[in-house]
């Protein structure tokens, strides 16, 4: 029986200020081995935060993952929740500073 075989997900957190870029980038998950075709789904959020003074820090947050072609909508769900609480968890960090 033929197997599709997709990559582990991946999940990236940029903050970028006027000093430069922070780039950090988990896996999420475990690689996928599934009998029927996959879709790779990508969800990604962003903000850009005024700090004063002329100063902006800009954040990115990205999730992709494999996703069965009849789970597209529940995997979604789950991506843009993770992106969600780790744009607001990286939003409270600037904001604290």
């Amino acid at each position: 029986m033929l197997k599709f075989k997709a990559k582990q997900g991946m999940g990236s957190v940029t903050k970028q200020d006027k000093t430069g870029e922070v780039q950090v980038t988990e896996k999420v998950g475990d690689p996928v081995l599934s009998e029927k075709p996959l879709a790779n789904l990508g969800v990604s959020l962003g903000t850009t935060i005024n700090t004063g003074n002329y100063n902006n820090v800009k954040i990115q947050v990205s999730l992709h993952m494999p996703a069965g072609l009849d789970e597209i909508d529940v995997v979604f769900e789950k991506a843009l929740t993770w992106v969600d609480a780790k744009l607001n968890e990286v939003k409270s960090e600037v904001i604290g500073e």
